[in-house]
């Protein structure tokens, strides 16, 4: 049996884009309508459940991860950098910078 064409193959536009996925469904807080932006692991909403003021959908509240709207996520990220930032040591001057030359002191 002769191989197939290639003149005969499906064009590369049949096929489904890779990595673009959209997103449906509606924002994870209670009493918002707004269209899914992100998604964000629960136990970190959980964090900063103190100083977010959100009420979690009863159906999301058993997921693993919950999608948010731009406003919401907008305010978890502004309360997650502003915790991030005294939490990295680099923010203290702990880390070094790296020296471009060695020192050579072991010869001397």
């Amino acid at each position: 049996m002769p191989k197939q064409n290639p003149k005969h193959r499906k064009p590369i536009t049949d096929l489904p884009k890779m990595g673009i996925k959209k997103t449906t469904g509606t924002c994870g807080v209670d009493r918002c309508s707004n269209q899914i932006k992100q998604h964000v692991a629960k136990a970190n909403i959980d964090k900063y459940s103190s100083q977010l003021k959100w009420e979690l959908k009863g159906s999301v509240k058993k997921t693993r991860k919950i999608g948010l709207c731009k406003e919401h996520y907008k305010q978890y990220r502004k309360i997650q950098k502003k915790e991030e930032k005294f939490t990295r040591p680099r923010d203290f001057g702990l880390e070094k910078k790296p020296s471009r030359y060695k020192s050579n002191a072991f010869l001397e």
